[in-house]
């Protein structure tokens, strides 16, 4: 977990525009147990375009993640990464 948000956080560029405080994207994602990510969706919006374009890309930038772990069995890891606007 903490692999993944790293890589996430690092890919992430904060646009100039924002949305109200408080807002959020949420960006869904199946992690492969290879670490792939086919094909990540805003599932949230957060009322600024640009906010949610940038948490998309953050999510699709960074990946792949790293594998999952062999005692993990499902196929893949549904994971939810909020991108929230506090000031």
């Amino acid at each position: 977990q903490e692999q993944v948000y790293r890589k996430v956080a690092g890919a992430w560029k904060r646009p100039a525009a924002t949305p109200r405080p408080g807002s959020k994207a949420v960006v869904i994602a199946a992690i492969l147990r290879d670490g792939s990510v086919p094909s990540p969706v805003l599932n949230s919006r957060s009322g600024s375009k640009a906010w949610d374009d940038a948490a998309l890309e953050a999510v699709k930038n960074a990946a792949p993640f790293p594998p999952l772990p062999k005692a993990y069995k499902p196929d893949a890891a549904e994971v939810h990464f909020h991108f929230e606007w506090v000031e």
